[in-house]
């Protein structure tokens, strides 16, 4: 529901529709998004359950009021190093995902939407959409986590997978994975697909490895030259 609540909420009042435009859209592709998001949802579900049961079960370090966690000083720090603790290992499974022997098996299905709408968000392989959400499950297992953090944490996380598909350019952040430099990564991996795993996948969310996507971006530019006029000129808005 939340999947379809926010997909649908930014497809109508931020997707830019001028994507429909686009060579690279492909005839009916926001109901191929969602079918694909209904096939692997399910695979995805059972085994996030599987991973909240040991949390809820006791074996994860969440805890219930101030007064079982660290201190009122770790109910605030604790978003921040859960987004820092999660977007590092994100990197290098996203990495991995896109290594020759594994992309093709695992994350090529994700990238098949060249110009992603809202509702590729969640349209992945099962594995690769429950690989890429490890990080989230193994963070309590490691660090305290208030329960209610954890639930807002959550949806948050399924909100900005949601927003970096819009392809609203609203802002091209040096620091923040957004829509510019994730749509940036749909195309590009497409286009460059026989070497997706030495330049590509570092193409990715990782605040650490901003400055290399950024220059890979340049690099990509110069390469496809007027190929791209159509689908960068809403980043230069």
């Amino acid at each position: 529901m939340l999947y379809f609540a926010v997909a649908g909420l930014s497809y109508y009042f931020i997707f830019d529709h001028e994507t429909f435009k686009h060579p690279k859209y492909l005839k009916n592709q926001i109901r191929m998004e969602i079918w694909q998001t209904l096939q692997s949802l399910p695979g995805m579900a059972i085994l996030t359950a599987a991973a909240f049961w040991l949390e809820v079960r006791g074996y994860s370090k969440i805890y219930d009021t101030t007064e079982e966690g660290p201190g009122m000083w770790y109910n605030i720090i604790q978003f921040p190093l859960f987004l820092l603790f999660t977007d590092f290992f994100i990197y290098w499974i996203h990495r991995g995902l896109h290594h020759p022997r594994v992309y093709k098996h695992l994350h090529k299905p994700h990238h098949k939407w060249i110009m992603p709408t809202p509702f590729a968000s969640h349209a992945f392989h099962p594995l690769d959409g429950f690989a890429q959400s490890i990080p989230y499950h193994v963070f309590p297992f490691v660090l305290p986590l208030q329960k209610f953090a954890y639930i807002a944490l959550f949806v948050f996380i399924n909100i900005w997978t949601v927003m970096i598909h819009d392809g609203e350019y609203v802002a091209n952040s040096p620091i923040i994975n957004g829509a510019a430099c994730h749509t940036m990564h749909h195309l590009y991996c497409m286009l460059f697909e026989q070497a997706p795993y030495r330049s590509c996948a570092d193409h990715s969310q990782s605040i650490i490895t901003t400055d290399n996507s950024l220059r890979y971006q340049i690099d990509c530019l110069a390469a496809i030259g007027s190929r791209t006029t159509s689908c960068s000129r809403r980043s230069r808005r």
